[in-house]
């Protein structure tokens, strides 16, 4: 499915929304947000139909560091997958936290939906939420470490 792995959605439509609530610097975790994080939900809704993207095989971790890099991997099964055909995408890059909305924005090279959402730090998770005129995504990262 396109909205899988569409860069452009920020110009299409200006629904990139948060999860929950208004966050602050005190729903991080104690030492900060680094680290390595994976998907432990994530739900794509088109025309009020929800699927599990997860238990249909996608996946997505990402490491952050303390140094505002990032690492990690996007996995979009064939049958979610624009071309037909099993893809990864590198998320390889960087990402900025500010500390008093409480939201990360992340910057990779690969054109995935990740970069498109602002997430929502919400103490060992991150939060996030994007639509555009094809349906929304609702992602939540579990820190791991």
């Amino acid at each position: 499915m396109r909205l899988l792995n569409h860069a452009r959605w920020a110009t299409v439509t200006a629904l990139a929304l948060f999860t929950a609530g208004c966050g602050d610097d005190n729903n991080a975790p104690e030492g900060g947000i680094a680290g390595t994080y994976a998907a432990t939900e994530a739900t794509l809704t088109i025309d009020g139909e929800d699927t599990d993207l997860l238990a249909s095989g996608a996946a997505l971790t990402v490491t952050l560091t303390e140094a505002g890099t990032t690492s990690g991997t996007l996995t979009v099964p064939a049958i979610l997958s624009e071309t037909g055909t099993p893809q990864s995408f590198s998320l390889a890059g960087t990402y900025s936290y500010d500390e008093e909305d409480g939201t990360v924005t992340f910057n990779h090279a690969s054109d995935t939906f990740v970069g498109d959402i602002i997430w929502e730090v919400d103490g060992t998770q991150l939060q996030g939420t994007f639509a555009d005129t094809e349906g929304e995504i609702a992602v939540t990262l579990e820190r791991q470490d």
